[in-house]
Order: C-alpha cells, then sequence, then structure tokens
C-alpha cells in the first residue's frame, strides 16, 4: 500500500494567508486576460517570492477565475511582505501587457484546522508543471484547507473599501488596530505607484541592492535611489519589521525582512 504523502501544514500551526483578486481585470481585452494568467503565475510563483520570504516558504498557492488566488505562507512574519512582493510584480508588469495591473490582497494569520497539498519547491516538477499551465491557461497548486488564516483572510478581503488594497487581520485586536494605520498608509504608496517604481521596490524587497537593480533594470543606481525615495523605502522597510515583531510569536519565527536601506 502507497504510504500517504504528509501535510506541509501541521494542525495548530499559525501560518500567513494571502487572499487577492485583480482590480478592473474584466476591462481587459480577451488577448490582454489570456496573457494575464501567466503574469499572475509569475508574481506567485515561489521562486520569484522565495528572497521576498526571509526563510519562510510557500505551502500552497491557487487561482480561481482568473482574477482571484490565494497563497498559503508557513510561518506568519513574511505575509505582508509577501503581498507587497506580488503587488510590486504585478505593477512592474503593466508595459508588458500595456494594461494597469492592480490587485487587492488580504492577509489573514492564524492557525491551520486543515489542510490538504503539497509544499510548492521552486525548480521541481510541480512548479514547472504549472509554468507549463499557465501557457494553457490553468494557473496554480490545487490545496484545500480551514482555519483561522483561511477565515480571516477571505471575510478581510470582503469588507475591504474600493479604495484600499492591502490589509491584515490577526486574533489579536490591538495587532489589528497598529497594523491597520501601517495598511492604510500602504494604500497611499500602492495607488501612486508607477510600474518602473514598482520593479524598484520588487528588487529591494528580494534584497536586492540598488546596484544590482540598476544593473537588472538597465537604469542608474541614481535613478533607482530615486524611484526608492518615491515609494517611501525607508519608511516601508520599518513598517516590515515592526509587522514581523507583531505577528512572529517567537516559536514560530521566520526572521525580519531586513532590507537593504534606500
Amino acid at each position: 500500500m502507497a504510504r500517504a504523502k504528509s501535510s506541509p501544514a501541521k494542525i495548530g500551526q499559525l501560518v500567513s494567508v494571502l487572499t487577492g483578486d485583480l482590480v478592473e481585470s474584466t476591462r481587459m481585452t480577451p488577448d490582454q486576460r489570456r496573457r494575464l494568467v501567466g503574469i499572475v503565475d509569475a508574481a506567485l510563483s515561489p521562486r520569484r517570492l522565495r528572497r521576498a520570504l526571509a526563510g519562510g516558504r510557500v505551502l500552497g498557492r491557487q487561482v480561481f477565475r482568473g482574477d482571484a488566488f490565494q497563497v498559503l505562507l508557513n510561518c506568519p512574519g513574511i505575509g505582508l511582505a509577501a503581498a507587497l512582493h506580488i503587488m510590486a510584480d504585478l505593477r512592474a508588469r503593466e508595459q508588458k501587457l500595456n494594461a494597469s495591473i492592480g490587485a487587492r490582497i488580504a492577509v489573514g494569520i492564524g492557525a491551520v484546522e486543515y489542510f490538504t497539498g503539497q509544499a510548492v519547491r521552486p525548480g521541481s516538477g510541480r512548479a514547472k508543471r504549472a509554468s507549463k499551465d499557465a501557457s494553457s491557461g490553468r494557473v496554480g497548486e490545487s490545496f484545500h484547507g480551514d482555519g483561522e488564516a483561511f477565515r480571516y483572510s477571505g471575510k478581510s478581503l470582503d469588507q475591504m473599501a474600493k479604495h484600499q488594497f492591502i490589509t491584515v487581520c490577526t486574533a489579536w485586536p490591538e495587532v489589528n488596530a497598529e497594523l491597520n494605520v501601517g495598511c492604510r498608509f500602504l494604500d497611499g504608496l500602492i495607488v501612486d505607484m508607477s510600474d518602473i517604481q514598482a520593479a524598484a521596490l520588487r528588487g529591494v524587497l528580494q534584497g536586492m541592492t540598488q546596484r544590482e537593480i540598476a544593473e537588472a533594470e538597465g537604469k542608474s543606481q541614481s535613478a533607482i535611489a530615486q524611484r526608492l525615495r518615491r515609494v517611501n523605502w525607508n519608511a516601508v522597510r520599518v513598517l516590515l519589521d515592526r509587522y514581523a515583531v507583531l505577528v512572529d510569536r517567537p516559536r514560530h519565527r521566520c526572521g525580519s525582512h531586513g532590507g537593504p536601506p534606500a
């Protein structure tokens, strides 16, 4: 008899669940929506996310209806950085699609009560099959789960106002109150962020230096520094580190973001 494969998420484990949807994707042409599938798949790719996860990993990801998605991460402290990375990655690809690519993401922090699925490893056969599926219009790794993190994330997304783009919900009211202030700051950053600023933000979230980003984008280091100042990276970095302190209980700690200053 074949052995059952173990679940990467243990019952009672504290995790991050990111539930999101794309803004105004229904206004895109059929061709743009077809190409959007591959762009979303790339933004949710464990290979692209892993440098922004500060030692954490993607346990599962899936896309619904082509414009809604969910990502399960193995610890709480990386949720906000991962959400911001996904949003920046999508925005940075707007020129490629010749259309606005906005997203709203709700981060839920809580325990797992039920989960079936397998961890997605970068470069694995499952990850390669997912990339192949993206070209044919199928995206994501199927998983099923329930628990506080799933409920907090889904409900928070449903309750987000039109002008809100990112939010966090936990079981701790005092943490929610403080993070609500930080998320409103991020809302203002996200709504005004250009695709070239998003590319710079994506780079620092991955731990790249300004010189590395400049080389990757074919720009001068001074141009990258200017873009990071416009997205207020130094303040964002402080917020990400504060977030990690607030939601990372010691036994679940993955480490702070610790990105380079602008």
